[in-house]
């Protein structure tokens, strides 16, 4: 299921940049091993970790712990592109629904024993099963048959053609298992395998060394939980953490615009689509003229500044989902225009409106922005700031309006607009499709795109969908995120993944 980014979570799509060799920058406080030594990396952060269970991760970080422990079928590399990862090869047969994965002949677990195709098919069983309550049921849902017809081959047969399956298979919830296995205990398949869990607390992982694919010399990786950001910063620069995967936006300004600082930093825009959405069944949302002249009214580039990085949206999918249109642009902020036609539709004034936001610093910077904004084309809106747990429902039941985030569960332009913005989406109370927008030439063209094989003529369907979309504006996008992260001197490998977001392989430490 697509979600919406959570308040100290801001995540998107887009460009990618790695971070090569470390270089002579002081990294926040001069040279130093940091963490516990050379051959151990020490991270922190705020958040905490709700599951290890490979059917149940799916916050930013059980997932990125998850995916250092094990392998799945296929991959992300860099670019977002989907590869083979323990299947050497893969062939579509049957029209687009019969799927035939053939595995690595040197793939074991942690234990040494073989990974073989029983293992996926184990895995995906289980997440099929209501007791199991995974969060990732429904994208294996059209999974109506398995065959591991021999240790090294498993087919998978689906009730209709699904372009998506390959990467519902990359996602951790199907990494392989094994029979009788700790649920709480990943059966290692990849870089690390679980050393210790506190819960709050602490997380450590250690090397496996039964991957052979693995060149990093790290022998210990540990995430510090529940670290507020003032103390993460501190500890950073007294050496005891090597990497912060958030840089609050006050120390980004400061380390980006710093010469020395800048082999220690790395930044990248993500899969996600942060905008202004609208209640199209409520006034004054409910008149197009009025939403145009809220797409006229907001200042894109100036969310990209109270960000502190990113990119102004030039539409609604982000740059690393396949059908982003790079060519597209929304048009110039044009309050002239904006306040005419408010004017038309309300020549006495149009009524007030409640934006719903999270009661957070920087969602509330954002809805301050927006709400002076529409202000100066004449639309008035109140500010509702409540807790993030409250903001899930209510966006989607009560609100006139609101500023949210979007990102998609893995990088595919259906995967991101049908659960928001597919008319089968609304539903009564809180609903997915919180704008209550519904098309039926866009209902036609997701419906049409979603069984059709990826390629050209699928991202143009995508594309025709989203300018309908962006005619009616049931949203209006203000940017995509850009994430930080910085890293002591010594330190290599640190990206920003389109997929993954919070990636703890490939790093090294000198």
């Amino acid at each position: 299921m697509t979600r919406p980014i959570a308040p100290l979570s801001l995540l998107a799509a887009g460009l990618l940049l790695v971070a090569g060799c470390g270089g002579s920058g002081s990294g926040g406080s001069g040279a130093g091993s940091g963490g516990a030594g050379s051959k151990v990396l020490t991270v922190a952060t705020s958040d905490d970790v709700k599951s290890l269970d490979t059917a149940k991760a799916f916050d930013t970080w059980s997932t990125a712990l998850v995916h250092a422990m094990t392998r799945r079928l296929v991959d992300y590399d860099l670019q977002g592109e989907i590869v083979p990862d323990l299947a050497e090869r893969w062939e579509v047969t049957d029209g687009g629904k019969t799927y035939t994965f053939t595995l690595r002949g040197d793939a074991t677990f942690a234990d040494g024993k073989p990974i073989e195709a029983r293992n996926f098919q184990l895995a995906i069983e289980r997440i099929q099963k209501p007791a199991t309550a995974s969060p990732g049921a429904s994208f294996y849902s059209g999974i109506t048959r398995m065959e591991a017809t021999d240790p090294k081959t498993f087919v998978v047969h689906l009730a209709k053609p699904d372009p998506t399956l390959l990467n519902v298979m990359g996602m951790t919830f199907a990494a392989p298992i094994q029979e009788g296995q700790a649920a709480d205990r990943p059966a290692a398949s990849g870089p690390f395998e679980l050393e210790s869990y506190e819960p709050g607390a602490k997380v450590v992982l250690r090397k496996n060394p039964r991957d052979p694919r693995n060149p990093s010399t790290l022998q210990q990786l540990v995430l510090q939980l529940g670290v507020e950001e003032a103390l993460q910063l501190s500890r950073f620069q007294n050496g005891e953490v090597d990497l912060l995967a958030r840089v609050p936006p006050a120390e980004r300004a400061v380390v980006a615009t710093d010469p020395e600082q800048q082999d220690n930093l790395v930044q990248g825009v993500v899969n996600q689509t942060w905008y202004f959405g609208m209640n199209v069944t409520r006034p004054p949302w409910n008149n197009p003229k009025i939403r145009q002249a809220v797409l006229l009214a907001l200042d894109r580039d100036r969310h990209v500044q109270l960000a502190g990085a990113g990119q102004a949206a030039n539409g609604i999918l982000p740059p690393h989902v396949p059908g982003y249109h790079a060519g597209r642009a929304l048009p110039k902020r044009d309050i002239a225009r904006a306040k005419q036609l408010v004017n038309e539709v309300y020549p006495d004034g149009p009524p007030q409106s409640v934006m719903w936001l999270v009661n957070s610093d920087l969602y509330e910077a954002h809805a301050e922005a927006i709400q002076s904004d529409l202000a100066d084309a004449g639309l008035l809106v109140e500010l509702r700031p409540v807790t993030y747990s409250e903001y899930l429902t209510g966006y989607k039941s009560k609100a006139d309006c609101w500023y949210g985030g979007w990102f998609p569960d893995f990088p595919d332009a259906g995967n991101f607009l049908e659960p928001v913005l597919h008319s089968r989406s609304i539903r009564p109370g809180a609903s997915q499709n919180a704008a209550r927008y519904s098309n039926p030439k866009v209902d036609a063209l997701l419906d049409q795109a979603h069984g059709t094989a990826k390629g050209p003529a699928r991202d143009a369907l995508y594309k025709q969908a989203e300018d309908l979309v962006l005619k009616d504006i049931p949203w209006a996008p203000l940017y995509f995120e850009m994430e930080t992260r910085y890293f002591r001197d010594g330190v290599t490998g640190v990206t920003v993944h389109p997929v993954w977001r919070q990636m703890l392989t490939g790093i090294d430490k000198r």
